[in-house]
C-alpha cells in the first residue's frame, strides 16, 4: 500500500490485553497474596508493550530494506559508546 502511495496510520485497541493484565493480578492476588495492579496501570503496561512490538516490528522492516546502519569502517556508529541518560 505505502509503494501505491496510500498515506498510512497504524493503530491499535488494548482491551484484551488490558482485561488479561487486570486477571492476572487478581490471580496473583489471590494466590500469592500480591498487590493488585490499578486499571489504569494495566492499560499502560499493555500501551507501552505494544508500542514496543510495533516500534521493534518497523525497525526490523527498515533494516531489510534499508541494511544495517554503518559508519564509513563499516561498524555501526554508536559501537562501544556508552548511552548516558540523564545528563
Amino acid at each position: 500500500m505505502i509503494e501505491a502511495g496510500w498515506n498510512l496510520a497504524i493503530g491499535h485497541g488494548n482491551g484484551p490485553q488490558v482485561g488479561f493484565i487486570l486477571r492476572r493480578s487478581e490471580i496473583a492476588a489471590k494466590a500469592e497474596g500480591m498487590h493488585e495492579v490499578p486499571l489504569d496501570v494495566c492499560g499502560a503496561d499493555s500501551q507501552g508493550a505494544i508500542g514496543y512490538e510495533f516500534q521493534q516490528a518497523l525497525r526490523n522492516e527498515f533494516f531489510k530494506t534499508q541494511g544495517q546502519p554503518k559508519s564509513c569502517n563499516g561498524r555501526h556508529p554508536n559501537a562501544g559508546r556508552q548511552k548516558r541518560h540523564g545528563i
